[in-house]
């Protein structure tokens, strides 16, 4: 039998009410980070947990593997940052860091590009605005969804080294939308060969300028991972 003295029981009394209300919970989301159920609309897992601070810790992952972003939110709906923020490229390689304070970006956020150098930093204020909530509303292709769709479909040249050897397959590309509109840093995530990649990158390539997204009614930068698909049909129409 196991014994303890008081200050153990006062200790296990303390921590056991702390631990045992903790939550815990995954959610699957799709490209835009909206919760989805469908397993052909993952793109990322989100795991988030908390504990006697009350603020959610959150892990954002690529459904393929590798952390996107991880932070803080002060809501169960996980809609307000708050606190220390870092995101990640695909590759790993750290994207930008910093504090978030009631849905706000503030003080100084720390960059780097896809090689891990090191890019400008972006300053903020150092405080959020009092009694405003964040609200925000994600970057789109000109024309919504359809309109992407009817551009990979249209622009998609299936490449005649894939064609021979019969590769097919979805390839992942992940890419930033800045303040302007403009397509940069794009990166295959998940790959199927060299032919099919390379095919992928140069349509996102060739995208045109989308709408960015806003954050209070500020254009933001903001990053988005695109599913392009070879099949059968595709190789027919090269």
């Amino acid at each position: 039998m196991v014994k303890y003295t008081c200050s153990q029981m006062v200790l296990i009394a303390l921590v056991l009410p702390l631990w045992t209300g903790a939550q815990m919970r995954s959610e699957y989301l799709d490209q835009h980070l909206n919760r989805v159920e469908s397993p052909g609309e993952i793109y990322f897992i989100r795991e988030a947990s908390t504990g006697a601070s009350g603020l959610w810790d959150v892990e954002v992952k690529y459904q393929f593997g590798g952390t996107k972003m991880k932070g803080t939110y002060s809501d169960e709906h996980l809609e307000t940052e708050h606190g220390y923020f870092e995101y990640f490229y695909a590759n790993g390689i750290k994207e930008s860091c910093g504090h978030f304070e009631h849905g706000y970006k503030v003080g100084r956020w720390k960059r780097w590009d896809l090689e891990g150098a090191p890019k400008t930093d972006r300053l903020y204020p150092e405080t959020a605005p009092k009694n405003q909530v964040a609200s925000v509303i994600p970057a789109d292709f000109p024309g919504g969804d359809e309109s992407l769709t009817l551009f990979l479909e249209t622009h998609l040249r299936y490449p005649a080294e894939a064609s021979r050897i019969g590769a097919r397959g979805i390839v992942y590309v992940a890419f930033t939308i800045g303040v302007d509109g403009k397509i940069s840093d794009p990166e295959v995530v998940q790959g199927v060969n060299y032919y099919l990649d390379r095919e992928a990158l140069r349509l996102v390539e060739a995208m045109p300028r989308w709408h960015p997204a806003l954050r209070n009614g500020n254009k933001v930068e903001s990053s988005f991972v695109l599913p392009v698909r070879f099949d059968a049909g595709d190789a027919a129409r090269r």
